[in-house]
């Protein structure tokens, strides 16, 4: 009776990841497409500028022996230089924004798949089979990632444990940071686990916990400075100052706040919050 409701439990798991999985594909999809035409209007717009700019040229060369009156009603009679030029930076950075949310997402996306192919394999215990052929279809949706991490073993069950993003992070829950710690670089080893945010989070969450918090300020940091975009960026800087205050610098700390208030003016109330705390316990100026 227990092999059933852990069964059925295990069932309604992989629904539920299913639904939410696809939910995130079809909005990294559709992140995908703005990507795209975003980086069509910039081309647009710069094919306008050129011409713009030749038209400049030339007319500046045919009337350069002109009075000087007469040359400055050449220079870019339209008037419509400066507007395209704003227009074409304001696109590039709301490009670079939605690169930083589609990273995301697929990191979302990445981690979903391993947790529903863990549910798979929970479902397949339930039922008493050996992992047949819904194991390897899931080994084929998941993509080389966690097997490349995977260290060698000699059961399949051995051959999957503790290189999830998932597993990482119920590691760190469970106070098991050197654990984490490994699980974060083997995952940052891979070629998609490089593009992780999540991943490198949990580098620096890990060496914290062990109370590495230089380590750690410079796993954080290297997040801003991989993904400035992120959405997770502000948070990241603000764990730069939480671990360079806790190894006993506290000006490096106030120069982490400071490079966080103006570098992401936006950060939600929660990061502004925990910054302002922080800022009167570095007693910074």
């Amino acid at each position: 009776m227990s092999y059933k409701k852990l069964f059925k439990g295990a069932l309604l798991g992989v629904f539920l990841l299913s639904s939410g999985m696809m939910s995130s594909a079809f909005a990294q999809d559709v992140s995908s497409r703005d990507v795209i035409s975003l980086q069509n209007q910039i081309e647009a717009l710069k094919s306008q500028v050129t011409q713009l700019q030749q038209t400049q040229s030339v007319s500046g060369s045919s009337d350069r022996r002109s009075s000087k009156s007469d040359s400055k009603g050449n220079v870019d009679p339209s008037g419509l230089l400066p507007e395209l030029l704003t227009r074409v930076n304001n696109l590039e950075d709301q490009q670079r924004i939605m690169r930083g949310q589609l990273d995301d997402l697929t990191n979302q996306v990445q981690t979903k798949i391993d947790l529903l192919n863990k549910k798979i394999d929970d479902a397949n215990f339930a039922a008493g089979g050996n992992g047949g052929g819904s194991t390897a279809g899931a080994a084929a949706v998941t993509a080389a990632p966690a097997a490349a991490a995977t260290s060698a073993s000699n059961t399949p069950k051995a051959a999957s444990a503790g290189n999830s993003l998932q597993d990482g992070q119920q590691a760190l829950l469970s106070k098991n940071y050197s654990e984490a710690e490994s699980i974060a670089r083997n995952i940052i080893g891979t070629p998609q686990g490089k593009k992780s945010v999540p991943a490198h989070f949990l580098l620096a969450q890990s060496l914290a916990g062990q109370q590495r918090y230089k380590d750690a300020s410079l796993g954080y940091f290297d997040i801003y400075k991989k993904f400035p975009d992120s959405t997770r960026a502000p948070e990241a800087l603000l764990g730069v100052s939480i671990t360079l205050l806790k190894n006993g610098d506290s000006a490096a700390s106030c120069q982490a706040l400071t490079l966080l208030k103006s570098k992401y003016p936006n950060a939600s109330s929660r990061i502004k919050g925990a910054a302002a705390s922080l800022n009167k316990k570095a007693k910074c100026s």
